[in-house]
């Protein structure tokens, strides 16, 4: 019996095992440099010339050099490797500094308090949240830094009895707390007219010369504040508007006047923009072309308008300003004081024409009352205990109390 033919496809599978074994062979030994002329054709076609067998000690070696290969072979990996971990180190230096600037910007702010004086603001101010928002916004953003490009020029109008004067006096108070009386000023035009000093201008000028040499030393934002600008002439005026252009670019302007509070009272009765952020701004921007007819500086501030005081502020004012002398603020008494005020109506709700203008007389007035009531009471008591004075001697001591 004959044996079985191989068939073609036996054979090209044995021809594909010597092949896969020549190349491993021809690669362990590094045998990179064969002549072309002999090639693994060759081991195929004759049975004779088999590849010789190897060890297990050769293929360990074999294997090593494998892995010596691939190693030498990673190199340009490790490169882009390190490469990357210097990427990540800079991007980690950049990350540090931009932190510590931060926490520079955190260490000025701490300096000015700038939460404080918002906090006292809202809670001594009434009826404005919208413009000591918008204030504090400003002066915060602002006083991040200690070098800028200009300077801060804001201007707070209002009618009257809403808290400009009063506003004014706050925000001298906390940076001449926080800052020194020295890189503060705190000018009112109605004092300087009525005490009608001559050379006032050069004293204001050498004044706020000194307040700039005192921040430059110690690298701070000087505040100016003026009050009752609307009463201000026009010399004043170009003063401040020299000031504004000058090298001084680091300093916050602050003006305080009723310019434009017929304007603000109308714009209570007018209908503007649905939300309170947005009719603010457009009061603003119109209060910015009425003012640029009266003078050319009125055209760099940013203007922030004081609305009108409702009634319900008003009787808040006279509990608040009671609570602080010490009286008892009663109800009814509030609201009976409260109704001898002049108000008018738009839009469903009364206004005060003077806002809380009057509300301190009032106050004080009452007090008065108070404490000659009390110091009655104490000479009726002397006298009823040591039985000196007789009941028809009270009218001479009314009498005499009222006029002390």
């Amino acid at each position: 019996m004959e044996k079985p033919v191989k068939t073609l496809g036996h054979r090209l599978l044995h021809a594909t095992a010597k092949v896969q074994l020549a190349n491993r062979m021809l690669r362990g030994k590094r045998l990179r440099q064969v002549s072309a002329s002999r090639s693994t054709i060759g081991y195929m076609g004759s049975s004779s010339r088999h590849p010789p067998l190897r060890r297990k000690g050769t293929n360990k070696k074999l294997h090593g050099r494998k892995k010596v290969l691939r190693t030498k072979s990673r190199w340009s990996i490790d490169t882009d490797t390190k490469a990357i971990h210097l990427l990540f180190l800079l991007c980690l230096i950049v990350g540090l500094q931009v932190y510590n600037a931060y926490e520079n910007l955190d260490d000025n702010l701490l300096l000015y308090d700038i939460d404080q004086l918002e906090k006292t603001l809202h809670r001594e101010l009434l009826g404005q949240t919208l413009a000591l928002n918008k204030l504090t916004k400003l002066l915060r953003d602002y006083l991040v830094t200690y070098v800028h490009e200009k300077p801060l020029f804001l201007s707070i109008n209002g009618p009257a009895g809403v808290g400009k004067s009063h506003l004014g006096r706050l925000i001298g108070k906390h940076f001449r707390f926080q800052l020194g009386s020295g890189i503060v000023l705190q000018h009112s035009v109605r004092y300087q007219q009525l005490s009608g000093h001559s050379g006032q201008h050069s004293k204001l000028a050498a004044r706020i010369s000194a307040i700039f040499s005192e921040a430059r030393r110690a690298q701070r934002v000087p505040v100016l504040l003026f009050d009752e600008m609307e009463l201000a002439p026009a010399e004043l005026l170009s003063f401040v508007g020299r000031l504004l252009r000058s090298e001084h670019t680091s300093a916050v302007y602050i003006f305080f006047s009723k310019l434009g509070q017929d304007w603000i009272m109308q714009s209570i009765r007018r209908r503007l923009a649905p939300r309170a952020t947005r009719r603010l701004a457009q009061l603003s921007r119109e209060l910015t072309q009425q003012f640029t007819r009266r003078h050319p500086i009125w055209r760099s501030p940013e203007i922030i308008p004081l609305r009108p005081l409702e009634r319900a502020h008003v009787v808040q004012c006279f509990h608040q300003l009671m609570d602080w002398v010490g009286l008892y603020p009663c109800q009814r008494q509030v609201e009976t004081m409260a109704n001898t005020l002049n108000y008018y109506r738009a839009r469903q709700k009364l206004y005060a024409q003077q806002g809380c203008k009057h509300v301190p007389s009032m106050v004080k007035k009452l007090t008065e009352q108070k404490q000659l009531e009390g110091l009655k009471k104490k000479m009726v008591l002397q006298c009823h205990t040591h039985g000196i004075y007789p009941w028809h001697m009270l009218s001479v001591i009314n009498h005499s109390l009222i006029h002390s």
